[in-house]
């Protein structure tokens, strides 16, 4: 990078001969300007970017054995640095470092000369037009490993665990549109980071759970097997068996809150409870309408009924308001006043004031408006057998029978 300062005439004449030589290289004309010398070595690196050629920058190692006239001073040192410098604002940059001349060839033959004969094969030998045969459309998979390899990419890849075939996949799945051989090596180069990073994760302990760290463990081993969709299987599965395992602490948890709340005596929190019970394995809007809610309506309604547990037919009363709050048409506000009523019905037999009883005929009532003679005579007839047994039960505690012509009245 060194050596004897240019001569001023020489210097002259080149800028005389190429004339656009400075618009084209700035840090050039700085330097000019700045009257600094530019050696014979430090112009023909100006000279290979001007004329558009492969430049190549080296630097010695500490190491690296030196000639007999080797002698530098703090002046040459700085001429290098800032060489460098000048170099590295027109976007060229050092290339390698050396330990010797051996070392030197071989960087240079598995470094530039392999990127050169990877663009040769994108874009024709030099000199050509560069035109492409009409139906080959981008770089191929093995220019693109080659262009790696010549980088260096393939092989620190390698290192990392990356299997050669796994690179040259991750080359065979870009998509054909991708024209640009640099974008092509771009696109490669994400991808082979995103599978190191895999392979990465899987190797060492992350802050996560075990079960995380072995699946990325599991991943990481089909990444660097090329077993890619292997990979995303794998992640699949494991969410899926997190959410299952969400899902069932969510139920664990909720029906120990059903019990908490049963020993609470609170009715409404344990239909809320149950509600919430169903709506993990089926999140809609209206879980109340799932045929899981109404399986333990039933199972409160009966153990209420049988078993003679009046805190269960308060709990089954509560799901069928939560229903009835939820009902969409006339079909459902009367199936769920219905229940309602039965509910209400089983729990005023065993109070000694009226109350729930007369709720209970409201609620057969509300039902009746719902299920009408005309639309639903089936349903229509089930719930007047319901309200005239809740009439006959109110009446049979009243004195007089003024409910029971009333319920002659309803029943005709």
């Amino acid at each position: 990078m060194t050596g004897a300062a240019a001569k001023a005439q020489s210097t002259k004449a080149i800028v005389g001969k190429y004339t656009d030589l400075l618009d084209k290289l700035p840090p050039l004309r700085r330097a000019l300007h700045d009257q600094l010398d530019i050696s014979y070595t430090q112009w023909e690196a100006w000279l290979a970017l001007y004329h558009d050629k492969l430049l190549l920058i080296a630097k010695a190692d500490d190491t690296a054995p030196r000639g007999p006239r080797f002698a530098p001073t703090a002046a040459s040192r700085a001429a290098q640095r800032m060489h460098l410098e000048r170099l590295s604002a027109f976007e060229r940059y050092l290339g390698c470092t050396f330990t010797g001349p051996d070392n030197l060839a071989k960087q240079i033959l598995s470094g530039a000369i392999l990127d050169l004969l990877a663009r040769e094969l994108v874009q024709g030998p030099a000199g050509s037009s560069g035109a492409r045969p009409q139906d080959k459309v981008g770089p191929t998979a093995d220019e693109l490993v080659v262009a790696l390899e010549s980088r260096g990419v393939l092989q620190t890849s390698e290192l990392a665990g990356l299997q050669r075939r796994t690179i040259i996949n991750l080359a065979h799945r870009l998509k054909p549109e991708v024209l640009d051989f640099e974008q092509a090596i771009r696109e490669v180069e994400r991808a082979i980071e995103f599978a190191l990073d895999v392979i990465a994760r899987g190797e060492r302990s992350t802050n996560d759970d075990a079960f995380v760290n072995a699946v990325l463990a599991q991943v990481a081993d089909k990444v660097r097997n090329d077993d890619l969709d292997g990979g995303a299987e794998a992640i699949d599965a494991a969410l899926a068996e997190l959410e299952a395992k969400h899902r069932r602490s969510q139920i664990v948890l909720l029906e120990e809150g059903v019990k908490v709340d049963t020993l609470r005596r609170d009715a409404v929190a344990v239909a809320r409870r149950i509600e919430m019970i169903v709506a993990v394995d089926h999140p809609t809007d209206r879980p109340t309408w799932v045929p899981e809610f109404r399986a333990r309506y039933d199972e409160f309604e009966t153990d209420g009924r049988v078993k003679g547990i009046n805190f269960s037919l308060a709990a089954a009363i509560q799901m069928a308001w939560r229903m009835h709050a939820t009902a969409c048409d006339a079909n459902e506000r009367g199936l769920a006043l219905n229940l309602l009523g039965n509910a209400l019905g089983r729990l005023g037999e065993r109070e000694s004031n009226a109350v729930r009883l007369e709720d209970t005929v409201a609620a057969f009532r509300a039902a009746l408006a719902e299920r009408t003679r005309v639309r639903v005579p089936l349903d229509w007839a089930a719930t007047q057998h319901d309200l005239g047994s809740a009439l006959w039960r109110l009446g049979d505690r009243e004195s007089g029978n003024a409910r029971l012509v009333l319920l002659s009245h309803e029943i005709l």
